[in-house]
């Protein structure tokens, strides 16, 4: 008889063990974003704290950049949702 978790669970456990795992994943992904932008913000403190320039030009253009690409994902889903919108009124009418 084999004991593997997927011969002996439903479904749905197995799923809820997907999505667990899933979630563990991006948990630890967002940790090691988290620890790697805090080492870079703990490495520009020292570097001002010994008088060495810093590089807010390139942060200014990727907060530009991230901007524009916000707004047009936005734009997209206003469009996406007026669309559906107008199908829907379309079927009533």
């Amino acid at each position: 008889m084999s004991t593997t978790p997927s011969t002996n669970h439903s479904p749905a456990v197995r799923a809820a063990a997907r999505v667990s795992a899933r979630a563990a994943g991006a948990s630890a992904a967002f940790g090691e974003v988290f620890a790697a932008r805090r080492a870079e913000l703990r490495a520009r403190r020292a570097a001002r704290r010994a008088g060495s320039p810093d590089d807010e030009g390139l942060e200014s253009i990727e907060v530009v950049v991230l901007s524009v690409v916000g707004l047009g994902i936005v734009i997209a889903l206003g469009a996406a949702i007026k669309a559906l919108v107008d199908r829907y009124m379309e079927g009533l009418g």
